[in-house]
């Protein structure tokens, strides 16, 4: 493949990226998403950025390299730019054209979902990204939230304080394996009764420390709300740093339609987490960068994030506003009961 790499000033002056062009033969240079994926992951990893986005047509393709002052992408802004969404439908980040990457929990290609990689690549600041998004543009009667936790880190502790939560997150093995059984009891009588609203989102952070520890009982009822979860309104988002592990690999292979797919270290694992053989996984540069599979489809996008203090800031305002859980009466998640719901506050 003969090329070349010069810089142009055919940019627009008040662009915050350099601009380069890539010149490729086009008799030398095989079109299609595999071969578009190894020259973009080849450029970042010999300018040392994950920040390199390529357009292009049949002559030449061109490359933006951002600088490192730049920011990552920020879920504040993008709630700013989309002061609605479509109903049960949150924010994942930004595609490689810089447009905005929604999924739809409702729809089939996306009623579960996997977020894997390893340490530093992001999955679990895209997971409250994406569950924030979700309660601060979907309305309590519509969505409920349980949080489960394999990881014994606070990431997702102040997400039990939104609205939608109903409880804290559940971290203990016992708790965990009771929550899960009553979720798949709430799934045969919404079965039985016709019922699909409220959704229950189920997030599940390093599932497969839960599986590992817990066994065939947690695996038995995980592989039965992803089989049957969906159509009564139970969707399931799972994070890994080990999408290889062998339970983990049975439960992938039961029903997770969209795999969102962060740095991992070898082929191998990539190929677990993807479903495929060509996801380049192992080329992504950790910290947001990832690419979302849903069968023949490939989409390479930058997670929205939201800082620690910023996610608090957000529960407790969205707290306020809501007037505390009006709409979504509380569960103990471990023994099914109903909690008293709380009490509006007073107005100041």
């Amino acid at each position: 493949m003969e090329q070349e790499i010069e810089e142009t000033t055919e940019v627009d002056p008040f662009d915050v990226n350099d601009f380069f062009r890539l010149s490729i033969w086009q008799n030398k240079f095989a079109r299609g998403r595999v071969h578009y994926q190894t020259v973009k992951h080849g450029m970042q990893n010999l300018l040392g950025s994950a920040m390199v986005k390529l357009t292009g047509n049949e002559d030449f393709l061109e490359y933006y390299l951002a600088r490192e002052d730049d920011v990552p992408v920020s879920l504040l802004q993008l709630l700013r730019d989309m002061p609605a969404l479509p109903e049960m439908s949150a924010i994942l980040g930004v595609d490689e054209d810089g447009a905005p990457l929604l999924v739809d929990l409702r729809a089939p290609e996306s009623a579960h979902i996997l977020i894997a990689g390893e340490a530093g690549a992001g999955k679990t600041m895209l997971l409250r990204s994406l569950l924030l998004s979700l309660a601060i543009r979907q309305r309590q009667a519509l969505v409920q939230m349980v949080l489960l936790d394999g990881s014994q880190r606070p990431e997702l502790a102040s997400l039990a304080e939104l609205p939608h939560a109903l409880g804290p997150v559940v971290s203990e093995l016992d708790d965990v394996a009771e929550t899960l059984n009553f979720l798949v009891n709430e799934m045969g009588y919404r079965q039985e009764q016709g019922v699909k609203t409220p959704a229950l989102v189920v997030a599940i952070d390093e599932i497969e420390n839960l599986l590992e520890a817990g066994g065939q009982p947690i695996v038995a009822a995980l592989m039965r709300l992803l089989q049957k979860g969906a159509p009564a309104g139970i969707h399931l988002l799972l994070t890994s740093a080990a999408p290889a592990a062998p339970l983990l690999d049975n439960v992938l292979k039961a029903a997770i339609p969209l795999r969102i797919v962060g740095h991992l270290p070898d082929a191998g694992a990539a190929r677990a987490a993807a479903g495929i053989g060509h996801s380049q996984a192992e080329y992504l540069q950790g910290q947001g960068d990832f690419v979302a599979i849903a069968g023949d489809m490939m989409t390479a996008f930058q997670g929205a994030y939201v800082g620690e203090r910023a996610a608090n800031r957000m529960v407790q305002q969205l707290r306020r506003d809501s007037g505390g859980k009006l709409l979504a009466f509380p569960i103990d998640p471990v023994t099914g009961q109903l909690l008293e719901a709380e009490a509006p506050e007073e107005p100041p």
